[in-house]
């Protein structure tokens, strides 16, 4: 069978369960299993399908159709312009989280006038490393009149490995330090950061849809109302403030004025703004002294 026939059928398919995106995740799992671009697909609709890579296809339309997500059945995806791993351990990175990163470069670069030499950035709960991963590569620009060094932390040792295979196949795993730990548990009490970032679980109960299910509870999970891990980081986070630390978090929308004050609870003499994405949707809460 040809190309095109083959997606208008697969199409059908997976929209016959309800799947919303059934044409964009068959060309996806298509040009992953034939080697190709879906611009290729495009320019290809006649091609032929050989035997052997149309049952690699329909195998993995299977498992498209009983949910699974299509970053785990092609094992990548792509954030801030890069391909990373992916698997079950680890939550798949999202376009919003893009606005996480815009931001952390905005303030390393404001840093560059400032003291000290030594800038110590932390990404909390970094799953697929794509924070931390992403920030290292973008940061080959670095003055040399600033060392940048990175923590990345996560809870779960599987989580870990990923990130730390990102970070290889990046070429950045020199440039950051991979550290298995509970928020701030397991970090040295004297260390103290210029930056810290988390993008943690902030989902409550409801929220964790069917199509969600199939990733990491872990990574999902905020507890009754969605804030708990949230409390604890707040709650740890006062030891390891630098001079004139940042804290950039992502958050819920509908989560802002219960953080604000939780936020206010532990650093009341702090500044707090919200940062929107392209939708003015509450996306980032920045925290400042």
């Amino acid at each position: 069978m040809n190309i095109q026939k083959t997606l208008i059928q697969t199409e059908k398919l997976l929209s016959d369960k309800k799947i919303k995106s059934a044409r964009l995740d068959a060309e996806v799992i298509l040009a992953f299993v034939l080697g190709k671009n879906r611009e290729w697909l495009y320019a290809n609709p006649e091609a032929q399908i050989s035997p052997l890579k149309s049952r690699q296809f329909k195998q993995l339309i299977l498992r498209r159709a009983k949910l699974e997500p299509v970053a785990y059945i092609i094992g990548k995806k792509e954030f801030y312009g890069l391909n990373f791993k992916v698997n079950k351990n680890v939550l798949i990175p999202r376009p919003e989280t893009e606005i996480l990163i815009e931001t952390t470069l905005q303030e390393i670069s404001k840093s560059y006038k400032l003291e000290p030499r030594t800038y110590f950035i932390a990404d909390i709960g970094t799953g697929s490393g794509c924070i931390s991963v992403t920030i290292a590569k973008k940061l080959s620009f670095a003055s040399r009149r600033k060392q940048i060094k990175i923590f990345a932390s996560d809870i779960s040792q599987k989580a870990l490995k990923i990130a730390r295979l990102n970070a290889q196949k990046h070429q950045v795993a020199k440039k950051i330090n991979f550290l298995k730990s509970d928020l701030f548990s397991n970090f040295p009490k004297n260390l103290k950061f210029n930056l810290i970032l988390a993008n943690l679980p902030y989902l409550s109960p409801h929220q964790i849809t069917q199509d969600l299910k199939k990733e990491p509870k872990l990574a999902l999970a905020g507890g009754k109302n969605g804030l708990k891990i949230y409390q604890r980081f707040f709650k740890q986070i006062k030891t390891h403030l630098g001079k004139n630390a940042v804290i950039l978090i992502e958050i819920d929308p509908n989560q802002t004025n219960q953080l604000k004050k939780i936020i206010k609870k532990t650093l009341a003499n702090y500044k707090i703004e919200i940062i929107r994405d392209l939708s003015h949707i509450d996306r980032i809460i920045k925290i400042s002294s």
